[in-house]
């Protein structure tokens, strides 16, 4: 499965943008011990432009991730590409 940033408008529930909207819910209430008051488009679009550049960024540098496979012997390698959309 790509790695999908999402926007601020799209309703992409398999998107880093859903993640990161639902973990500040979640983060919120447990701070503040207050439900969340809601999502505004500019706090969206602020979690849109972070999971954007957090994709580029790891597709940008996948040489960095290294991959250990072990299946009766020891194997490494690499990781060659990282697919977005």
């Amino acid at each position: 499965m790509p790695l999908k940033a999402g926007t601020a408008k799209s309703g992409a529930a398999d998107s880093m943008t859903a993640a990161i909207v639902s973990a500040f819910e979640a983060e919120w209430e447990a701070a503040k011990d207050d439900p969340f008051p809601g999502t505004t488009l500019e706090m969206k679009m602020l979690f849109a432009a972070v999971a954007r550049g957090v994709v580029q960024h790891l597709a940008a540098n996948h040489e960095a991730f290294k991959v250990q496979i072990t299946s009766g012997g020891n194997a490494t390698g690499i990781v060659n590409e990282i697919e977005t959309t």
